[in-house]
């Protein structure tokens, strides 16, 4: 199978699972979106699956899971994936194509840049030489651009296929989770990890979930407080509620590894299957999605406080209030919340809706800001990056040109 059929076939799967086929009322806009690239497909990149970071001067970052020219994957003619720049003013530049083998393959979490503006990031596939598989990597690029592998997976318990964000602490470790490796007697692919790789390429497993109460599969990587705990989500385990391997879990582990399983999700309407990063407040607090469950069943907005009590910020209800929640949150000084739906918005895209773009207020109303349609994007996969001047900038995994994805702004 692809890459573009794999990425494409996970979501569109896991999304009908939970009723992405109901009936859909027609979706509204208000706000204006500006396009800022139409993948072709090819060289420039293909299928940004990740969000967006922005340096001091406003450039924009980001990658996408496919193109780049590669033909060092199981399909050429899609290529193993990029890092690509969009300059304020100027058109995208690739910063990497991925070739595959001990290059990397297929990057779909965010970038993370440092003090001095290199990009660190991971890739779910490669990282073993002349071979087109892989169990994937974390790597570093300069800024102009020359890549340094520092870690390759080996599949088994050190990790297997980083998916989510990554985080740095002040010495230059980098942190993130794999969906799968770690304890392989129990999950057999392993139930995930989160690990810690050092500037010089030294790994440890900081956590190996073990597929019960701790959970399984952090899809989404982690975030660091500054006092160095990592917190995160897992898509399944906490206990078996209305999901036969767990509903997933909201977790910290604190920095002599030590794992705490703040909320286990239940699958009712404290919604299921938190596929995305999380953000953290002033307070503690932390914010994240559900692709499903809640009150109506197509995905939640949840907040979780450090005692692990959990409130639903909202339900949503499909249709033109949006579907599947699958990526995190952003949130400015007000305490408003930003983010996208994979789904729902509107009748088009096969009458399920193209995905929204939403705000939750800091009071607790939501409100869906844009709704997407294919030309100018659809389907947004990734989370939000807040802008000057009350823009909201982010990705699509489909639309646009050839139907590749798009980076796109929108002014609220």
């Amino acid at each position: 199978m692809s890459v573009l059929a794999g990425l494409r076939g996970r979501i569109a799967t896991s999304a009908s699972v939970f009723g992405i086929l109901a009936a859909i009322v027609s979706a509204h806009a208000s706000t204006s979106e500006n396009v800022l690239h139409k993948f072709q497909g090819a060289s420039d990149g293909s299928i940004p699956q990740a969000g967006l970071i922005a340096d001091s001067a406003g450039n924009l970052y980001g990658t996408t899971a496919a193109g780049g020219g590669g033909t060092g994957c199981d399909d050429s003619k899609l290529g193993c994936g990029t890092v690509f720049e969009i300059p304020v003013k100027g058109k995208e530049t690739v910063l990497h194509a991925f070739a595959g083998g001990c290059d990397g393959a297929f990057p779909v979490g965010v970038v993370k840049n440092d003090s001095q503006d290199n990009l660190y990031g991971t890739t779910e596939g490669g990282g073993i030489c002349n071979n087109d598989g892989g169990y994937g990597t974390v790597f570093k690029l300069a800024p102009g651009g020359a890549e340094s592998l520092l870690y390759a997976f080996q599949g088994a318990t050190d990790g297997n296929a980083p998916l989510g964000n990554i985080s740095l602490d002040p010495q230059g470790n980098v942190y993130g989770a794999t969906e799968f490796g770690g304890n392989v007697a129990v999950c057999g692919f392993g139930c995930g990890v989160v690990f810690e790789v050092t500037p010089t390429g030294a790994e440890t497993v900081v956590h190996a979930f073990q597929g019960g109460a701790d959970g399984l599969e952090p899809l989404a990587g982690v975030i660091m407080d500054g006092s160095g705990n990592l917190f995160g989500t897992t898509d399944g385990g906490g206990g078996s509620g209305n999901c036969p391997a767990g509903c997933g879990t909201v977790f910290e582990i604190a920095p002599d590894g030590t794992e705490t399983v703040l909320y286990a999700f239940q699958g009712g309407t404290d919604g299921a299957f938190p596929r995305s990063s999380l953000i953290l407040d002033g307070a503690g607090d932390l914010y994240g999605t559900t692709e499903a469950g809640g009150s109506n069943g197509y995905g939640t907005v949840f907040e979780v406080t450090p005692t692990g009590s959990e409130t639903i910020l909202h339900s949503f209800k499909a249709g033109s209030d949006g579907d599947a929640p699958l990526a995190g949150l952003a949130m400015d000084n007000a305490g408003n919340l930003y983010g996208t739906t994979f789904a729902g918005g509107g009748t088009q895209c096969k009458h399920v809706g193209c995905g929204t773009i939403f705000e939750v207020t800091a009071k607790g109303k939501e409100k869906v800001l844009y709704s997407f349609h294919s030309t100018h994007g659809r389907n947004p996969a990734a989370g939000l990056l807040p802008g000057a001047h009350d823009k909201l900038y982010g990705t699509t995994m489909e639309g646009g040109k050839d139907n590749n994805g798009v980076v796109f702004e929108l002014e609220k």
